[in-house]
């Protein structure tokens, strides 16, 4: 290569460089974001007391009583991953519902995942006589007790 060749060279590789290195900063900020937005979403949800009870009745975005312990396995669970969720499926955000609890409601239905570790698609295909009804991450908590896998 001529010694113009290697200097265009160089240059593109450094503008591909610093090209990669803004794509880095910008994912950064958006797990970030979307870290922000699970934890302030997780904590709208909170339905203790009077107020509890009236936002349950009021907004469509609240967990149901029948929702709460089924909601408890999968915020506790290590699979579980609200900021991927969010970066992932970003339609989510409109619902105004905490990932785990679109998750609960629909995400699963949809065969969304929720966190990079568990493929719900797979586990269903894996478990045919699972109810409707019966979240799949869920339903792997009762099959393997434990820590939060």
């Amino acid at each position: 290569m001529s010694q113009r060749e290697l200097a265009q060279a160089r240059r593109q590789l450094e503008e591909q460089a610093e090209r990669a290195a803004a794509h880095e900063v910008a994912q950064r900020r958006l797990r970030q974001l979307a870290t922000r937005l699970d934890q302030r979403l997780t904590r709208s949800e909170s339905v203790s007391g009077v107020r509890g009870w009236l936002k349950r009745r009021q907004l469509s975005t609240m967990p149901r009583t029948e929702e709460d312990d089924a909601l408890a396995v999968l915020r506790s669970s290590s699979l579980m991953k609200g900021a991927w969720y969010l970066t992932r499926y970003p339609e989510v955000v409109s619902t105004g519902l905490s990932p785990a609890l679109h998750y609960l409601r629909v995400g699963a239905a949809q065969h969304k995942d929720p966190g990079p570790a568990f493929n719900t698609r797979k586990y269903l295909a894996q478990h045919p006589d699972l109810p409707r009804d019966v979240n799949p991450l869920v339903h792997f908590h009762a099959a393997n007790p434990g820590p939060a896998a």
